[in-house]
């Protein structure tokens, strides 16, 4: 997990994202010790929370870059 958190890190800096967002419903505290913080729906991208299964209840993430 570790290994592919910090390639997708490294590709989206490549891509010039200045922030990632992860979805979760039960690892939060692994993302949270690795940079993420805590966010509301309304701080995903348009097109994303407009897909937002509200059913799932997952926590949303972001790290900024």
């Amino acid at each position: 997990g570790e290994r592919l958190l910090k390639r997708v890190e490294q590709r989206a800096r490549q891509m010039g994202l200045d922030s990632i967002f992860v979805l979760t419903t039960r690892t939060m505290h692994w993302f949270i010790k690795r940079g993420f913080k805590p966010a509301t729906v309304n701080e995903l991208p348009p097109e994303r929370q407009a897909s937002y299964n509200k059913g799932r209840n997952s926590q949303v993430l972001i790290k900024r870059l």
